[in-house]
């Protein structure tokens, strides 16, 4: 289900640039057929098996619609990754022996060994020196998103369906904040990264069904922390913090796995018109392919519908070329360590357009005194 008019603003607004009057074939079926099968990948992290599994469906439908001058370009970093339905032993929190529920896991923290971490665990606080937390487990807090945050997103949205405009407000805002705060806005990996911390705990403001699987966004740093870190929601961390306080012990097991990984930025061509002669005008139709869920990355699947509407036109009918780009960096740790823009000026200086196409058909979910579920 699409509510939003994102899909069809995106695909009329991509049809006015390219000079074409004509709506294009929406076939929902078949995009509910791709979406589906991106689905079934689950998380496609760059340079991961999901990853390559889908850059092949892409590619391979790109090539059936007749694009041309086909160039990858190699963006290869060492992943970091944990399972995303670990066994029992393979992630785990608990205090005096009782297990309490783990909602996900730091992303790029650290690992443990099968036999995990004990150590005395304390409650961050920025005026704690480096000694105050060395071989302990830190417990952070989360706190739900401020007022400024509301006011920052209170803009709304320049073109929304009547049923959108009067959905419930505030979760998108506050999912976006917390979801984000452990790497940009609190900076927790680097009051880590080398502080000698035996493992971390966040306490997110949010019920388990909300925060479950959830990954942190963006990574701004390179490389690995260092302390292998886990998440936890709202009513555990309350024990966590009372045991904190108590200056009581905690046992951690976090097993992830490294490995040094050679994703590629994917370009190519539908040649319009002029392609390949001076008067040549190109859009650019770019989208991030890696992601942790659905929706993230599926922008790669509006530009594969809008390769396969515009090809099906004669190329003396499309006066401007569609360039595609699909970068594998969104996700990795530094972001956009690899500038594509800047190494392709040559490319670049034929670009007339840019649309950026990404997060196609989200539904939203939130949570109130009768729990956690969609909002409509």
């Amino acid at each position: 289900m699409i509510r939003a008019t994102v899909t069809g603003g995106v695909l009329l607004a991509v049809i006015a640039i390219a000079g074409c009057d004509r709506p294009p074939p929406y076939d929902a079926e078949l995009l509910q057929r791709w979406n589906a099968m991106k689905a079934d990948l689950g998380a496609t992290f760059a340079g991961s098996p999901a990853w390559q599994a889908h850059m092949d469906f892409l590619e391979q439908g790109f090539a059936d619609a007749g694009i041309t001058d086909t160039a990858r370009y190699p963006a290869p970093y060492e992943r970091w990754w944990a399972p995303d339905q670990p066994m029992p032993n393979q992630r785990s929190l608990s205090i005096d022996g009782e297990r309490l529920p783990v909602a996900s896991y730091w992303a790029y923290s650290g690992s443990t060994s099968a036999a995990g971490i004990t150590a005395p665990l304390v409650i961050y606080d920025k005026k704690l020196q480096p000694a105050d937390i060395r071989d302990r487990i830190v417990v952070f807090r989360v706190q739900p998103a401020p007022a400024s945050i509301e006011r920052m997103f209170a803009i709304g949205h320049e073109y929304a369906t009547e049923d959108f405009a009067v959905a419930a407000a505030g979760i998108a805002n506050d999912q976006w904040y917390q979801g984000n705060f452990v790497t940009r806005f609190g900076r927790f990996d680097d009051a880590l990264r080398d502080s000698g911390a035996a493992g971390a705990v966040v306490v997110f403001a949010m019920s388990a069904a909300r925060l479950n699987g959830l990954y942190t966004f963006p990574l701004l740093n390179t490389g690995i922390i260092g302390v292998p870190g886990v998440y936890v929601d709202e009513l555990t961390g309350q024990r966590l913090l009372a045991a904190a306080e108590q200056n009581r012990s905690a046992s951690l097991t976090l097993i992830a796995h490294t490995e040094t990984v050679e994703p590629y930025f994917y370009t190519a061509v539908l040649p319009g018109r002029d392609y390949g002669t001076p008067d040549d005008e190109q859009i650019l139709l770019v989208t991030h392919s890696d992601g942790p869920n659905l929706t993230q990355e599926n922008g790669t699947i509006g530009i594969l519908a809008l390769i396969r509407h515009y090809a099906a036109m004669p190329r003396a009918e499309r006066p401007r070329s569609l360039r595609i780009l699909l970068d594998p960096q969104h996700y990795s740790p530094g972001r956009h360590t690899i500038n594509w823009y800047d190494e392709h000026t040559d490319i670049m200086t034929k670009v007339v357009a840019v649309l950026g196409v990404e997060h196609i058909g989200q539904l939203e979910y939130g949570e109130d005194e009768s729990g956690y579920g969609l909002t409509g």
